[in-house]
């Protein structure tokens, strides 16, 4: 029985992404510091480690969240149908 609960409440999470756009905006504050104090020398090491531990962490919550994902894109597809169709 308490499997069925730990998997409902898996499927129920309203935010299966919510550490990577933690790491995204951790990532965006830094570059936009940097360049607002007009030193935009960021090292680049530390910024390519960010971006592959960003794509890291989408790659593991697209693999443990497919059907959030699929219904993600879904959404996101009809949305941008929707503003790009033309109007005769």
């Amino acid at each position: 029985m308490e499997a069925n609960t730990t998997k409902e409440t898996k499927m129920n999470n309203p935010a299966p992404f919510k550490g990577l756009g933690e790491k995204v905006k951790e990532g965006v504050k830094d570059v936009a510091k940097s360049v607002e104090d007009g030193n935009p020398s960021w090292r680049y090491a530390e910024v390519t480690e960010k971006a592959e531990d960003a794509y890291a962490s989408a790659v593991d919550s697209i693999k443990r969240h497919p059907y959030y994902t699929l219904a993600g894109a879904t959404a996101l597809g009809f949305v941008a149908g929707f503003l790009l169709r033309r109007r005769h």
